[in-house]
């Protein structure tokens, strides 16, 4: 049965250290100095209120160290924007201001979520969490390296916007699930979404790569991972590779729209038992990396995969940052096209954003933060 951890409170303008930080009236003024302050509550877990009413600066990443070595899955560190009630739709701020490396940086700690945040002006990774640890409806910016650099297991990352220059916008481990996304990566050599563990689940993300040079929007290469309606692109020439698929097992690739890589979709030599299928690629040099009769790679290999190589983009007006599906990729049908048995159409459609929902950001629906 799910508890309610201990609400504390901080308001970067109104608050006061000086204060209890049990309530919006009594708040303490910096997230800091709650993580400082905080007797553990090792049932329920413990969050920290960060208030919208200002940004709260800090100058180096946030120490966990006296709060304790860990949380858990029962009792999670969460820290979380409002306005003036927990959980009220507020977005809380916290910036690095240029000289902290990152906002929460550490390889060890269990349990750590962020919830409604903005986390930026960071040097290197904005948010490295742990295992069983979430970060959900933040926006992450001005990071000079890795946005969500996920290096436990048992994660998920879900409707965030993240803008980093350097290798990784969002970096997963062993099953993590990295789910309605905005990512956009500037930095040479990088990464849009990476899934480095097996079972990990990548769907409907918006990848954007914009350096001239780049590995892949999205790579998906472990054990019994899927890749399934995400929209990856990426701008000026062809570079890297748009889903990467190398040592690929009891995996699925489905439903993606790729524009702008070297290679659409990339296998491996090793990859088995893998189904990659109604994919749709635009501008890429090679579209489908083999014959489509070699992405089933099993006893009973599928005849009929339906990946696509377009002749105009997929997305409505992509330079500036419309990822809206075109008339041409969203009548391209997807699969199946029925429910088994009953005869219902799915009204499934390739890409991140599906008919009749998706976040809106800056006025063109394309995945990322929900408020």
């Amino acid at each position: 049965m799910a508890t309610t951890p201990v609400d504390y409170f901080v308001r970067p303008t109104n608050g006061d250290n000086s204060n209890d930080g049990l309530s919006h009236a009594n708040a303490w003024q910096t997230t800091q100095y709650a993580l400082d302050n905080i007797t553990r509550d090792a049932s329920s877990g413990d969050r920290i209120n960060v208030c919208s009413e200002a940004t709260d600066d800090i100058t180096a990443t946030l120490d966990s160290s006296t709060y304790g070595s860990t949380a858990s899955i029962a009792a999670p560190l969460i820290i979380q924007g409002y306005t003036t009630s927990p959980q009220d739709g507020g977005i809380g701020a916290i910036d690095g201001g240029g000289s902290a490396a990152s906002i929460w940086d550490d390889s060890t700690f269990q349990g750590i979520h962020f919830y409604d945040m903005t986390l930026s002006g960071c040097t290197s990774t904005g948010i490295r969490p742990y295992h069983y640890s979430a970060v959900i409806n933040c926006t992450l910016e001005d990071i000079g390296a890795h946005g969500i650099f996920s290096t436990g297991k048992y994660n998920t990352h879900a409707f965030n916007k993240v803008n980093c220059v350097g290798v990784y916008g969002i970096y997963g481990d062993q099953a993590n699930h990295i789910l309605n996304n905005y990512v956009e990566v500037s930095g040479t050599g990088g990464y849009g979404i990476r899934q480095a563990g097996g079972n990990c689940c990548a769907m409907y993300n918006t990848v954007v790569m914009t350096h001239a040079s780049v590995v892949a929007g999205l790579d998906v290469s472990p054990l019994g991972s899927t890749a399934i309606c995400n929209s990856i692109y990426h701008s000026g020439s062809p570079s890297g590779s748009g889903c990467r698929c190398l040592y690929f097992s009891q995996g699925i690739v489905a439903g993606n729209l790729i524009e702008g890589f070297a290679t659409g979709v990339e296998k491996g030599s090793a990859d088995t038992y893998t189904m990659v299928r109604n994919n749709a690629a635009y501008n890429c040099t090679t579209p489908f990396d083999g014959a489509e009769e070699d992405f089933w790679l099993s006893p009973v290999p599928l005849a009929d995969f339906d990946n696509q190589t377009l002749a105009a983009s997929p997305f409505r007006d992509a330079a500036s940052g419309d990822f809206r599906p075109t008339v041409q990729s969203m009548s391209l049908g997807g699969w199946p096209t029925q429910l088994p048995n009953v005869g219902t159409l799915t009204r499934y459609y390739k890409g991140a954003i599906q008919p009749g929902g998706s976040p809106i950001i800056g006025g063109a629906r394309r995945g990322g933060r929900a408020a």
